[in-house]
């Protein structure tokens, strides 16, 4: 390829690069557009999507971020890693909503002896 061909090309890819819009990757911000990103194995999209409902008390998100994190490498093919303090209230959260719908399913469990 000659120089002149070559220089060619790079103005082209500059130009192009420059006018196009640039496209951010957010995050999820409901947990619906997180599962969509899920359901097309976007998990990066998808964990991130989880980690701030999570962080705003979504109890299911919790949970969902708690399984990416434990299984992360063997189910999705990365690592996807939180600091304990998070990892600790996302489990809480989780924890409370689980026991309250057990509870809700049955009312013998709150029930005095």
């Amino acid at each position: 390829m000659t120089a002149r061909l070559a220089a060619g090309l790079h103005m082209l890819v500059a130009v192009l690069t420059l006018g196009a819009p640039t496209v951010q990757a957010q995050a999820p911000s409901t947990f619906d557009d997180a599962m969509q990103a899920f359901s097309v194995q976007h998990y990066r999209r998808a964990f991130d999507g989880m980690t701030r409902l999570a962080d705003a008390g979504d109890a299911e998100a919790a949970r969902i971020a708690l399984l990416m994190v434990a299984h992360g490498p063997r189910l999705f093919g990365e690592r996807f890693d939180v600091a304990l303090p998070q990892r600790a209230r996302w489990l809480d959260l989780a924890s409370r909503k689980a026991a309250a719908r057990m509870a809700a399913q049955d009312p013998s469990s709150t029930a005095p002896p």
